[in-house]
């Protein structure tokens, strides 16, 4: 069930931006093994100059939203959480 405070086109756009750069590092992956370019190279130029920006652009919308929350509340959902998991894979 999805939360009630999110806002629909925001998510699908995150989620455009994420497949764009998914699609880039995979297409200039296998053009590199291939040695020529394939028929993707153009919508990953096409995509390039926009893809990040917007992602970070799009993801900063709601930061007065968390700024807003106690810090102590901000520590555990976005700092220590993020620790964590990047502990565990270093470790493994």
């Amino acid at each position: 069930m999805p939360q009630a405070n999110r806002v629909d086109w925001v998510d699908y756009a995150k989620g455009f931006c994420i497949v764009m750069v998914v699609m880039m590092h995979s297409t200039l992956g296998v053009e590199q093994a291939a040695g020529r370019e394939g028929w993707m190279h153009a919508a990953v130029a096409f995509a390039r100059p926009f893809r990040m920006p917007d992602f970070f652009l799009i993801s900063g919308l709601f930061l007065a939203r968390v700024i807003d929350r106690d810090w102590r509340d901000y520590l555990d959902k976005k700092v220590v959480h993020f620790v964590y998991f990047y502990v565990l894979w270093v470790t493994i």
